[in-house]
């Protein structure tokens, strides 16, 4: 199992996860594969919390992204209306 995450991590765009951030692994990276990356990284950063994305993170809807407190700035010169 070990083997696998760690051929995994040479794959991550990051692989030092800050308190919070977000790890893009590839798209072919599959649910089990990432639980055991996470497994890794918690057991070597247990009070790091981070998110796994598999693929493009530009694709996380809203809905996803609130679930993990994460909220979009609105663009430059976007109104409001109430």
């Amino acid at each position: 199992m070990r083997k696998q995450a760690k051929a995994i991590s040479e794959r991550v765009s990051m692989i030092v996860p800050h308190d919070g951030c977000i790890l893009q692994v590839p798209a072919d990276v599959g649910p089990e594969e990432a639980q055991q990356l996470s497994a890794e990284l918690h057991r070597i950063w247990p009070n790091r919390n981070f998110l796994l994305v598999a693929g493009n993170i530009r694709q996380l809807s809203e809905e996803e992204m609130n679930k993990q407190g994460w909220y979009r700035q609105p663009h430059a010169g976007a109104e409001h209306s109430e």
